[in-house]
């Protein structure tokens, strides 16, 4: 049962921490497409929310791979893991006070593309190795 346990918990946090570094490399990414194309706030907003979007989705294809199991689930607590871990960030960095409403939409939308990502992962079939 412990085994079975440090392993969902290795795949999580393994999905997190790539979500999280797909983020800090498009942020980088958005640095710079900011400062030469000179973009809109509400283009930035935009992107980041793509950007969120596709980190969730490729952190949970990289913690469940093709056909892995529970991806509604997992893909879920990836999504919800990541949503926090940026709100919890965002105030150790000294963001202060936010909307506790955007903080809740901000969770939901990184749940439910988790969640999503994680039911077409489980119905992706298996590589088969030779």
């Amino acid at each position: 049962m412990k085994k079975r346990r440090r392993g969902a918990l290795s795949m999580l946090l393994r999905g997190l921490f790539f979500a999280i570094g797909i983020t800090l490399l498009g942020m980088v990414l958005m640095a710079g497409a900011i400062v030469l194309l000179g973009m809109s706030d509400g283009l930035i907003r935009l992107c980041n929310q793509l950007l969120k979007a596709l980190a969730v989705g490729l952190g949970v294809f990289w913690a469940m791979g093709r056909g892995g199991e529970k991806g509604l689930a997992t893909g879920a607590a990836v999504g919800t893991g990541y949503a926090l871990a940026g709100y919890c960030l965002c105030l150790v960095l000294g963001g202060g006070a936010f909307d506790l409403g955007q903080m809740l939409g901000e969770m939901l939308l990184c749940a439910a593309v988790g969640a999503a990502t994680g039911v077409a992962c489980s119905n992706l079939r298996a590589l088969r190795r030779a």
